[in-house]
């Protein structure tokens, strides 16, 4: 099948690998209905359209080419009968927004994220001029009490987390109908996209020394003492360790050096005491399965309640298979249902995405993922020794 592109009497031109393809002449209104009298252009795996600021990169699928390494992206190009609406939403992306000013104390730059929970803003505190990242949920009724509960779970898992990799809370409150954190900057962004913008895996001696800042930082996460649990019943009990539970690319911060870069954990939303598994009251019914699935173990979505150490290992574990591949371990392309996947699919190995990772690494990789039985390393610890054995520098 031949894939074209052609301009729909654009305003602001549409560019092929930087050639002009068409546009509309600037005095011309634009028509109620698209259309456009410049020829269809032929797609070719790798080529670029460019629209105003934003760039496709054409990725065209050859199935039965099994040696090439395959970069997944966040957002799939949907069919062509959504296509028209896809770049329409692609130009709103690029209005400049009305930065709000809803916090006093705050200088608010920009806004750098947003999610279930609400949206995350680049700000500065005045008091000590110190930019943090304001991860905000307004009071009001759009919110579930799920998503509430989950906003307050992260304050209360933060305000306890105190380790140089994982992100610090700094200031947190209440004001104008607004609850908020403020949480440490990471300017270098996180992980998944630091990954998918150079376009190829990092270098092993960087995926290694990224993962092994994690797994320092899981080590502390899942040892500190909890003096302050809240149960369904209202009741409070005391505990040790939390369990991250959504451990993945985008949940890994990084900020310092770039070539070297101080890699941070994020996002304790979903972080819960595993000593009283069962006890608290987030769960796996329905749609509020929790979690990113292609990092997450079979173990976590089979007892997703109850969920142990090991699960934020075998994610740790996923994590450097993508910095090493720029894949998730499972293939998730073409599944309608992707908790089918993690159920009844194994993990590819690292090297039939990228041969040129050390077979020795590539096969502990490939252990610390199999769950054939059960999840092979059981502590962060024990995944970070193996790891220091191999000597990658």
């Amino acid at each position: 099948m031949i894939r074209t592109i052609r301009d729909l009497s654009s305003r602001h031109s549409t560019y092929l690998n930087d050639q002009n393809i068409g546009q509309r002449p600037p005095d011309q209104p634009a028509p109620e209905t698209p259309q456009s009298q410049s020829p269809a252009h032929p797609l070719q795996d790798g080529d670029e359209i460019r629209i105003g600021n934003i760039t496709i990169r054409v990725n065209i699928s050859q199935p039965e080419i099994e040696n090439t390494l395959r970069v997944e992206q966040p957002d799939p190009l949907p069919d062509r009968n959504h296509l028209f609406a896809f770049i329409q939403r692609l130009f709103q992306r690029e209005q400049p927004e009305q930065l709000p000013q809803f916090l006093d104390g705050y200088n608010i730059h920009k806004k750098i994220g947003a999610g279930s929970f609400g949206e995350v803003y680049l700000a500065t505190q005045q008091k000590t001029n110190q930019k943090l990242a304001l991860k905000v949920l307004p009071a009001d009724e759009n919110h579930s009490s799920r998503e509430r509960k989950k906003f307050s779970r992260e304050l209360d898992n933060n305000k306890i987390l105190n380790h140089q990799n994982i992100v610090r809370l700094r200031d947190h409150g209440f004001a104008n109908g607004i609850f908020f954190l403020g949480l440490d900057y990471c300017e270098l962004g996180n992980l998944h996209d630091y990954i998918t913008e150079r376009r190829r895996p990092l270098a092993v001696p960087d995926a290694v020394a990224i993962t092994l800042q994690i797994l320092d930082a899981l080590h502390y996460a899942h040892h500190v003492q909890l003096p302050y649990i809240q149960l369904p019943n209202g009741e409070f009990t005391q505990g040790q360790g939390l369990v991250h539970r959504d451990i993945k690319p985008s949940n890994i911060l990084l900020t310092g050096n770039r070539n070297q870069p101080t890699a941070k954990l994020a996002d304790f939303g979903l972080a819960k005491s595993f000593e009283n598994a069962g006890l608290t009251d987030v769960t796996i019914s329905g749609r509020h399965l929790e979690g990113t699935m292609p990092f997450m173990s079979r173990e976590q979505v089979i007892n997703f309640k109850y969920a142990q150490p090991e699960v934020d290992v075998w994610s740790v574990a996923a994590c450097l298979y993508f910095m090493l591949t720029c894949n998730s371990p499972r293939d998730f392309r073409g599944e309608a249902d992707p908790l089918l996947v993690v159920l009844q699919k194994q993990p590819d190995p690292v090297q039939r995405w990228n041969p040129y990772v050390p077979k020795p690494l590539a096969d502990l990789v490939d252990l610390a993922l199999d769950e054939t039985r059960e999840i092979h390393f059981k502590t962060a610890q024990a995944f970070k020794a193996a790891l220091q054995v191999l000597n990658i520098n």
